[in-house]
């Protein structure tokens, strides 16, 4: 049987990569042979291959003349390299050319996220292009927690064809009750169903970054919040830490890791310092210490996928602003770790039966 994956699509994203590995070695153990989908029309790809040329043609002006752009280039081939070693992917030029298959599973990420949507991906990302038999939810996500009113009756339309709808997010589920009237389940992210030790058969030593001397991880998306600065200093100072910051584009080896690297990185940190949902979830799974910070420049919204993890795994005080007793390098989470396993089961029988196996 096959199962094609539908998920966002990049080089430039480290939680968007692993998760849509984790999907595809759960639905491969389920037993499918699987591919993830993307549409790249003829024009964009031509774009790309002018930009690898130019690149190759003028590497050595490059290395001359920018750290940063032979920095964001070296983490482009990095991606590359992840999903070209790790993940089936196959791009389309257009929808009405994905080859059929047994399901179409969407998710995991912001896939239901409107503010992300073009033409493209407003039919691709609710599987518009195939039987409503063949469509199978893995814990999608709206990334909001109240849909735009503009496009209510557009989902409606089309959450309604899905035979069983599942969530990432407590905020999820409420969206699809108030559209249709219907309980969709909350499911973890595909990244937690994979367990330390399978995570560890990808990953990957930086070959650049000294990982002799014990270190703080900073990754931060939205830009380093003036307590995780202070937090920063104080560790470096009474502990003797340094404090690798993953979005330097001057540091080569930190900017420029793939997945593999990161995975590296999370797993052999003193702590990490960060507002990703995914690096806390490697944090968990690693067992390492982490303090979550509110992501500066963002909504609320952002929160809900958040509070469901951390409520989830018993998290809630490695969140720095709900300022709840927390000893910074304290990573007990063993009653967390009794509840994943309860909630990979769900998935499980979820999946099981979306699919009819």
């Amino acid at each position: 049987m096959k199962a094609g994956i539908v998920s966002l699509y990049g080089y430039f994203n480290y939680g968007n990569r692993l998760q849509s590995y984790a999907a595809q070695q759960v639905l491969r153990g389920l037993g499918f042979d699987t591919e993830v989908i993307y549409i790249q029309p003829y024009k964009k790809r031509i774009r790309e291959l002018l930009i690898d040329l130019y690149f190759s043609k003028y590497a050595q002006l490059i290395l001359q003349s920018s750290v940063e752009l032979k920095n964001k280039y070296k983490r482009q081939k990095n991606f590359e390299l992840f999903n070209n070693q790790f993940i089936h992917t196959k791009g389309y030029a257009s929808i009405k050319a994905i080859s059929d298959a047994d399901y179409f599973v969407l998710g995991s990420d912001q896939v239901w996220n409107p503010k992300r949507y073009d033409n493209i991906k407003k039919e691709l990302f609710l599987l518009t292009f195939t039987e409503d038999r063949k469509k199978v939810c893995f814990s999608p996500s709206f990334g909001v927690s109240k849909l735009p009113d503009e496009w209510k009756t557009y989902f409606k339309k089309h959450l309604e064809t899905i035979p069983m709808l599942s969530v990432r997010e407590t905020a999820g589920r409420d969206i699809i009750k108030e559209l249709t009237g219907r309980e969709a389940e909350v499911l973890i992210d595909p990244t937690l169903m994979i367990d330390a030790d399978e995570w560890s058969k990808v990953i990957k030593k930086p070959s650049e970054v000294d990982v002799k001397n014990e270190y703080v991880l900073n990754y931060f998306i939205g830009g380093e919040p003036q307590k995780a600065k202070c937090k920063n200093e104080y560790l470096s100072r009474e502990y003797r830490l340094e404090v690798y910051n993953m979005f330097d584009t001057q540091a080569t080896g930190l900017f420029t890791s793939g997945p593999s690297e990161f995975l590296y990185l999370i797993k052999n940190a003193k702590i990490i310092q960060t507002d990703s949902f995914h690096a806390c979830i490697f944090a968990f799974l690693f067992g390492r210490p982490f303090l979550l910070y509110a992501r500066e420049g963002v909504d609320t919204d952002m929160l809900s996928r958040l509070e469901t993890l951390f409520s989830m795994f018993d998290l809630e005080r490695k969140f720095v602003d709900k300022e709840m007793p927390n000893d910074d390098f304290e990573c007990n989470y063993e009653n967390g770790y009794k509840r994943l396993e309860e909630e990979r089961k769900k998935v499980y029988a979820f999946l099981r039966s979306s699919m009819g196996i």
